[in-house]
Formats: structure tokens, C-alpha cells, sequence
């Protein structure tokens, strides 16, 4: 993977990729789906006054961040980072000037109830 000079500040977090399908198609049911696991890095940020009015009305309370990378998140990742795990909602691609191409991607805190 080609590396670029660091635009941001990076931490490093965990991403969960799921592969194969998610449900049984001859029965229609859930299937247990398996992932790969890698590590990466990015800058995660909070969203700005005016991006979270942007977000939708059900969405806006949520605990929801932005990560800039040089690698494409897919919506289907899981993003674990310091012990708490986010789900990627939409990924945006940033390559107009072709020089340092970008990727950023809005996740979403996973809400775990616990017992």
C-alpha cells in the first residue's frame, strides 16, 4: 500500500471485515458470519456542530464520528478503538487531486446493553 505524509493526527484501531453472506438462502435465516480482523490507522474526529444537524433527526443524539483514511472502509466494517466498537455508516472517496487521496468514513458508536 502506497503511505502518504500524515495529513492528521492517526490512532490506531482494529477494523472487523465481515465476508460471506449473511443469510441462509435456501432457508432465509440468519447465518453466524465469519470476518477477518486487521489493524489500521486514521484520524477519528467528532463531528462538528453543523454536520451533526445534518445527520438524520433519529441519529442526531447518537454517538457519531468521522475517521479520515488512506484505505476504504466498507459499510459493513466494525471499527474497534479504546475498548468501544463503531459501525461504518457511509464512506465518502477524496481523491480529486489524485496527490493524497483520502477516504472518510462516518461511524457510529454500537450501543451494548449489558446484563
Amino acid at each position: 500500500m502506497k503511505r502518504y505524509p500524515k495529513l492528521f493526527k492517526t490512532h490506531s484501531f482494529e477494523v472487523k471485515r465481515y465476508i460471506g453472506d449473511a443469510y441462509d438462502p435456501n432457508t432465509g435465516l440468519s447465518q453466524k458470519r465469519e470476518f477477518i480482523s486487521f489493524s489500521e490507522e486514521g484520524s477519528i474526529q467528532p463531528l462538528t456542530g453543523t454536520e451533526k444537524l445534518q445527520l438524520p433527526e433519529g441519529d442526531r443524539s447518537r454517538n457519531i464520528k468521522k475517521v479520515f483514511t488512506e484505505f476504504q472502509l466498507l459499510t459493513d466494517d466494525v471499527i474497534i478503538h479504546k475498548d468501544q466498537s463503531f459501525e461504518t455508516i457511509s464512506v465518502e472517496c477524496f481523491d480529486s487531486t489524485e496527490k493524497f487521496p483520502y477516504y472518510l468514513a462516518k461511524v457510529g458508536l454500537i450501543d451494548v446493553k449489558r446484563n
